[in-house]
């Protein structure tokens, strides 16, 4: 009699901030680089609510993140997911509101977050509302694993989308 064995795959959620430029998707693919096992990515996009009562009542969350990912950014992600498609199992995109570490760890908690993956060498650029949640991050306990990017002070982001597509 013949024992089935079946192979279990070890999966952890990865969770990178966002600014939805090509900075991000090079840390997805040093994420895809390094990861000894099958990673799910959530790229959190931080955004202060509206404060108007109009804004509230027709707010949505998927519009606002429909409305802020460029279509190279979810192009690029697709061609991450596919050339690495042994490493990445899925790609989130999540809108994160809150303001406080106990929000930060819920959202942590809810999403079962193993690991933060941030730049040394970036930080976010910001627009209207948005906010950087990286001392939220800093306070949360999750494991952060820095990664240095080597961007010196400017680099174009064609250049960035280009480093995606070499090894």
């Amino acid at each position: 009699m013949s024992i089935l064995r079946k192979k279990i795959i070890m999966r952890n959620t990865i969770l990178i901030p966002t600014d939805f430029s090509g900075t991000s998707l090079l840390l997805l693919k040093q994420v895809a680089l390094t990861s000894s096992s099958v990673s799910d990515v959530i790229f959190l996009y931080s955004k202060s609510m509206p404060d108007s009562i109009t804004d509230l009542l027709f707010y949505s969350p998927s519009r606002v993140l429909n409305n802020s990912i460029p279509k190279e950014f979810r192009d690029g992600c697709s061609i991450m997911k596919n050339r690495y498609s042994e490493k990445i199992g899925s790609i989130k995109y999540e809108i994160f509101h809150g303001n406080t570490r106990n929000s930060f760890r819920n959202l942590v908690n809810a999403f079962r977050v193993d690991k933060v993956i941030l730049a040394k060498d970036y930080s976010l650029q910001l627009s209207a509302n948005e906010f950087d949640p990286t001392s939220l991050i800093l306070h949360s306990g999750v494991p952060i694993h820095e990664v240095d990017l080597n961007l010196g002070t400017y680099v174009r982001e064609q250049d960035l989308i280009a480093q995606l597509l070499t090894n």
